[in-house]
């Protein structure tokens, strides 16, 4: 392991190469790198190289930022470890400074910039360490591999560490970090941040302009992950002076909603070969407490952009969701509790709702900050205008009857109705008992009144408008002095000091500006047809209220404005994002910002400095900031709290906007098969969740930054976040897509999100609002302003919506959800433009995989060929090959086909299948019609050889709780040599057995030439544990058992008869009891 932070000041030219045995370095325009061998303290005659990072500070003077843990600038707090690779003792991460001792460097130039390559070996293990900083710009890419002698190496972590040393300052001096990010905290010792929170990976360490940033490389890591990782930002580590910033491989277990943990006994055994890989950015000029920004642009360009145009999670048309899922909730119910929809009359009106949220399955309904059924009412009614249901209308406007039912006091109303007892309940969430109304749930319903009233034949407008007076009123009633809002009060309108000077405070700020926002439109409207001579173009309705509100629409522009000042001086730079969820849900922790305390160090974690922190507040942070903005573009009147001028509030909005944004997943966790996770966002720095129903609001901010400010990829992150907000619904094409593979609700509906837990699991349904029903209304939402295709003419880029790819430019759109293929009918794709213009145009075909396989010649040659075959694809589309794990490229030669109805057209992509791919992924890449196309991977077997010596076991399936896959267990002779990996499914990973693990193992197909297979097999002889040779109906072709002996023996299979076609191997375990394993190594097609 190895790492430390040195910040010294130097002037260096461009390159100094090998000033001397013991010294060498590399500096470019912008960073710089010093390699310097150093004597090993405490270990007398011994030496190591240690690193250095520079970057240029604000004045153009080199300053250093990070540095090796061992190196002589960082003070030690214990002993100096010899290594940190294979072991360790204490209660920390480390017991000393970590260090990979490397004993040799080398500088070589590559590319536009030079690489340090760093070398050490010891006791049979080769460490290699590759750093590669550029001539020009801040991001240096570093890998780290470790090559053992055989498999089967017990490793507890194999790390790469830094200290932060901002200009040689110490942690215990002015070195300590005044702003740092991490995706999760782990507040007590032993604790890490695992791997589960790799929804956008990245630590931070930032002081005053000097910051450094980690981010693991994610394609790499997809590839290579033997054992878990982990990131670990380290200020309280006890070894060394400064803050430690870590990445790399080490076991953790789930301790808590949602922690993890490693101890020593945590090891694993290892493949021969271990690689990691990383990005370090350096900044010299950083924004004041938020260099964490630069991994926002850095992830989605790396890796959030090339998931974007596969489209994914959206595998058909928007209204097919729609047309899908509603029917099915106004039907939901289990068993003889019936769920869907119901009415109710309140005061002589027909209400009518869908049970949601927390207590669904009692009958209960809410407008709350999670479960708002008002804004699920409005997607219901767009939709059905949309679609020319009535049905649909009608239900959205008792819907909001519902919603206007509740018993208002003073401007107060409760946020919940409990259908079945006819009662209505204050709120949710209640700290306290005497907790009854709740300011923030009555600002998000309030927001959604509002947009109601963008319906042009909206009804019950003169109620909405009196209850938004009246909500508006109350809150400015109750703003605290320092401008910030609580967020309960009690059935007597007495403030509940719990939350009550928090960014909660965001959502009323909100609300405010949205309701003068509002009137200041009515009063342009006004304004307008006063100047053209015009009729007012109010409806009585409004003109009414308007009469009576100038006083209130002034007072509320002057609370939100002292509002968005609470915020930017007291949560944005703090990272102050304290709302009801942080405290009060499935993470449950103790809330010390009460009695007007804004906040309380004992709720920080000292470890990654970092306070406990929830995105929906962020959101709301964003949105007042930039809201607020709008209503003046200069300074405020001075009233108690300063109040920013409209620039520094659109910067703290953005601040807000990307801390949320790098809770989203720019790619689908590779090692998180319940669902395909791309898009989704979590929830906070200590909850596991992915795809939380959040995401569809959060897509509507983002995809409204992006279009505000011209930025591509706020919009894309919009639109991915709304397709992700379907991903867990229950359809047959998600199942068949590997979306959500496994469903756990009926069809139509959805869980809340996925990953809960902190673990690879399914979670569950809190109701229409927090599933569905908010995705339809974000969809809603974008396709209402943003159209199929979103053309930004002014900054010359083009998004695709509704399931469409675009041009760049918006010279074309391809229907990228139409599985069908179908030339005779096309979709027709509305297109909207920033400057205005709007057109319907005909969706091109875009190309879709029916299926890639293996054939083989008909001609007698024995070739066999890859065959991908797509429908959407035609001659002279297509400029690629197939690229072979290595590097190889293959030419992909083009055969069209159609079928003889004419319906369906393609064409097969193929190339002639080399015996040396046997196992290595395959890609399709190229360029369609000038955009970026890939397919795959794919892994393909032409008589194979398995003897699973790649850890990774392409193709192969594991289902089950097996702990160890393939496994390089010693504790017997199972007749393969040590460090040979096989199947041996008891086995424990730590050396032990346990018969209860049961499951399946799956090979991938392979295409069978030769007439005979030979294959090791030990273990039990049950009916219940087998390895059998199947075809691709299931049916079993042969089957061989153990013999109650852990020493496996070879078993011949004659298989000439089924030469030609496409096999797999199934092991199985279904037996708990004595010898209730089977041990599989060695498999391989012969001919004798």
């Amino acid at each position: 392991m190895f790492s430390v932070l040195l910040p010294v000041l130097i002037a260096m030219g461009p390159i100094v190469n090998e000033p001397s045995s013991s010294q060498l370095e590399f500096f470019g325009d912008d960073v710089g790198v010093r390699m310097t061998k150093v004597p090993v303290a405490g270990n007398p005659g011994a030496f190591e190289f240690v690193e250095q990072f520079f970057v240029r500070g604000e004045t153009g003077k080199w300053k250093a930022v990070l540095s090796s843990p061992t190196h002589p600038d960082v003070a030690r707090l214990t002993r100096v470890a010899e290594s940190t690779l294979l072991k360790r003792t204490g209660a920390g991460l480390f017991a000393s400074a970590p260090s990979h001792s490397f004993e040799s460097c080398s500088l070589s130039k590559k590319g536009q910039g030079s690489e340090f390559l760093l070398r050490r070996v010891s006791e049979g293990v080769t460490l290699t360490k590759r750093v590669w900083a550029p001539q020009k710009g801040r991001q240096i890419k570093v890998s780290l591999q470790a090559e053992f002698p055989t498999n089967g190496q017990r490793i507890e972590y194999f790390l790469d560490s830094y200290a932060f040393t901002p200009d040689r300052k110490p942690l215990s001096g002015a070195g300590k970090p005044d702003s740092t990010f991490s995706p999760g905290l782990r507040p007590k010792e032993g604790q890490v941040v695992g791997d589960h929170f790799y929804r956008a990976p990245v630590i931070s360490a930032q002081r005053g302009p000097l910051a450094a940033l980690i981010l693991p490389d994610l394609d790499v890591l997809a590839d290579n992950r033997p054992m878990a990782t982990i990131l670990d930002l380290d200020a309280a580590n006890g070894v060394v002076d400064a803050t430690l910033m870590s990445y790399g491989f080490a076991e953790h277990e789930l301790a808590g909603h949602v922690y993890f943990v490693h101890d020593a006994s945590m090891t694993k055994r290892v493949p021969k070969t271990l690689l990691l890989a990383y990005d370090l950015v350096l900044d010299g000029n950083a924004e004041p407490f938020g260099a964490y920004r630069q991994a926002v642009d850095f992830t989605w360009e790396r890796y959030g952009n090339a998931n974007f145009e596969k489209v994914l999670p959206q595998a058909m048309p928007f209204e097919e969701y729609a047309k899908f899922c509603y029917p099915a909730v106004f039907k939901e119910a289990y068993g003889s509790n019936k769920l869907g929809w119901f009415e109710v009359e309140i005061d002589g009106q027909v209400c009518g709702g869908v049970p949601a949220g927390w207590g669904f399955t009692n009958g209960w309904v809410s407008w709350q900050c999670w479960f708002n059924q008002l804004r699920s009412a409005w997607g219901l009614r767009w939709w059905g205008k949309k679609l020319d249901n009535a049905e649909w209308v009608d239900k959205a406007d008792k819907m909001l009857n519902l919603a206007l039912a509740a018993p208002m006091d003073r401007g107060a109303v409760p946020t919940t109705y409990l259908s079945r007892e006819k009662q209505w309940r204050g709120c949710l969430i209640m700290p306290r008992q005497d907790c009854y109304y709740d300011l923030t749930n009555m600002a998000w319903k309030g927001i959604w009144m509002l947009r109601w009233l963008e319906f042009e034949d909206c009804p019950r407008r003169e109620e909405i408008l009196r209850q938004c007076r009246e909500m508006a009123e109350l809150m400015m009633r109750f703003q605290n002095g320092d401008s910030s809002f609580p967020t309960w009060l009690t059935k007597e309108h007495e403030v509940v000091p719990i939350l009550d000077h928090s960014a909660q405070s965001a959502l009323p700020a909100w609300f405010l500006a949205e309701y003068v926002s509002t009137w200041s439109d009515l009063v342009g409207r006004v304004a307008a047809a006063q100047k053209a001579g015009r009729a007012d173009p109010l409806s009585e309705v409004e003109a009414k209220e308007l009469g009576r509100i100038a006083d209130t629409v002034a007072r509320a522009k002057q609370s939100a404005h002292r509002a968005a000042g609470f915020l930017v001086t007291n949560v944005i730079d703090q990272q102050r994002y304290y709302d009801f969820e942080t405290f009060f849900s499935c993470s449950p922790k103790q809330c010390l910002q009460a009695n007007g305390a804004l906040d309380d160090v004992a709720m920080h974690d000292a470890h990654t400095l970092s306070p406990p922190q929830n995105t929906l507040c962020m959101q709301w942070a964003a949105e007042a900031l930039w809201k607020v903005a709008d209503l003046t573009e200069g300074p405020i009147a001075s009233s108690g709290t300063p109040r920013p001028p409209s620039y520094e509030l659109r910067k703290y909005a953005l601040k807000a906007l990307d801390i949320m944004a790098l809770y989203q997943n720019v790619w689908s966790v590779s090692f998180r098969k319940a669902a395909y996770t791309f898009g989704g966002f979590g929830v906070q720095n200590s909850d596991g969740e992915y795809l939380d129903a959040r995401q569809a609001q959060f897509g509507c901010t983002l995809a409204d930054f992006g279009a505000t400010l011209g930025r591509r990829d706020y919009f894309e992150r919009g639109v991915a976040a709304a397709r992700a907000s379907m991903t867990l619904i229950n359809h047959p094409l998600h199942v068949e897509l590997n979306l959500y593979p496994n469903p756990n609700y009926p069809p139509g509906l959805q869980p809340e999100n996925t990953g809960h837990g902190g673990t690879d699991q399914q979670n569950g349904r809190t109701g229409f609002d927090w599933g569905e029903g908010s995705g339809l209304a974000a969809i809603a939402w974008l396709l209402d302003k943003y159209g199929d295709v979103y053309i930004d003419d002014v900054s010359g880029w083009a998004v695709g919506v509704d399931g469409v790819v675009s041009a760049r430019d918006g010279g074309g759109a391809y229907d990228a959800v139409d599985f069908t293929g179908n030339v005779t009918s096309r979709r027709m794709i509305a297109v909207k433009r920033r400057s205005g213009g709007a057109s319907k145009i005909e969706a091109g075909s875009y190309p879709h995989l029916l299926s890639a396989s293996l054939t083989p010649s008909q001609d007698g040659r024995g070739d066999v060929w890859v065959s991908a075959d797509f429908v959407g694809l035609a001659l002279g589309d297509f400029e690629g090959a197939f690229v072979v794990e290595g590097g190889t490229h293959a030419e992909a030669t083009p055969v069209p086909w159609r079928e003889q109805s004419g319906i369906r057209q393609g064409m097969s992509l193929q190339t002639r299948f080399d015996p040396a791919w046997n196992g290595k992924p395959i890609r399709l890449k190229g360029q369609w019609r000038g955009l970026n196309f890939s397919a795959g991977p794919w892994v393909f077997y032409v008589d194979p050889t398995f003897d699973f010596s790649d850890w990774r076991m392409p193709g192969w399936e594991v289902q089950g709780n097996f702990a160890e896959t393939p496994t390089y267990s010693t504790r017997m002779n199972f007749g393969v040599a040590p460090g040979e990996a096989f199947i041996g499914t008891c086995e424990n990973g730590k050396g032990g057995y346990d018969d209860t693990y049961t499951g399946r193992i799956t090979s991938p197909p392979f295409l069978l030439t030769k007439p005979r297979i030979r294959l090791l097999v030990g273990g039990g002889s049950g009916p219940g544990v087998y390895v059998a040779l199947i075809d691709d109906q299931d049916k079993q072709l042969q089957v061989a058992r153990g013999q109650n002996s852990e020493r496996m023996r070879e078993v011949l299979w004659e298989v000439s008869e089924h030469r030609g076609k496409h096999l797999r191997l199934l092991i199985v375990d279904e037996e708990t009891g004595g010898w209730g394993h089977i041990n599989v190594g060695r498999v391989r097609c012969a001919d004798e």
